[in-house]
């Protein structure tokens, strides 16, 4: 498994440094049942074969949310992605949190009375635990086309896309137009890179996550205010 979990950076990175929500609530929570689907498809644990997800290994992550998602998928039949997004959907956001709070990642504070979007975050230093630096440093030179992602850095930027999500950094006119275009360009590769000499696109885990983005698409109402 990666190193922080997709859904936790693709969480952090929904919201800006005021706890705001950049993106809807609706496209919050199918990107991170899309995140948890997405890394147990880098992990080699599940597959997209015949319009469905299917288990290609049982054997646990060690990761305690991916495995008990994998553990539901291995219990029933093959079902579509969106199938699955709609099914995990509920109750991952509140899980995450929970998380992030206890590791002092983000503190829980009330939004302003009457203010629907706000969702009670605020961030807080987290020193080495960063994760909301690292994930935008890692989507900034990915944008910037400086360097091939990674497949972890490839697969946040799909997610990202799929969500409605703007680019998570500080850009404006037409770098923030250029911004978005590779964004863009990042979620429809044909497969995904490795960063390091000798890596080789993965096929079977770029079509699970392309059938994934796809699957959060037609949901997604864009975040209003």
């Amino acid at each position: 498994m990666t190193g922080a979990a997709l859904a936790e950076e693709l969480l952090l990175l929904a919201h800006d440094d005021s706890g705001r929500p950049t993106v809807s609530r609706d496209g919050l929570d199918l990107g991170l049942a899309a995140a948890v689907l997405a890394e147990l498809a880098l992990a080699d644990r599940i597959a997209y074969a015949d319009g469905a997800l299917q288990v290609v290994d049982p054997s646990a992550t060690g990761a305690p949310v991916p495995d008990a998602v994998l553990d539901r998928l291995r219990a029933d039949t093959a079902h579509s992605p969106e199938s699955w997004l709609q099914r995990l959907r509920t109750r991952l956001r509140d899980r995450f949190l929970a998380e992030l709070i206890v590791r002092g990642v983000i503190r829980e504070e009330p939004g302003p009375v009457g203010d629907e979007q706000s969702s009670g975050l605020g961030f807080v230093p987290v020193g080495v635990e960063n994760a909301p630096t690292d994930a935008r440093n890692r989507l900034a030179a990915a944008l910037a086309g400086a360097e091939l992602p990674d497949e972890q850095t490839a697969v946040l930027a799909t997610l990202v896309a799929a969500v409605g999500m703007a680019p998570p950094l500080p850009l404006s006119g037409a770098s923030a137009a250029a911004a978005g275009e590779r964004l863009t360009a990042i979620a429809e590769s044909p497969g995904l890179l490795g960063g390091l000499p000798g890596d080789v696109v993965r096929p079977q885990p770029a079509r699970t996550v392309a059938a994934l983005g796809l699957a959060i698409l037609p949901n997604v109402v864009p975040a209003t205010g």
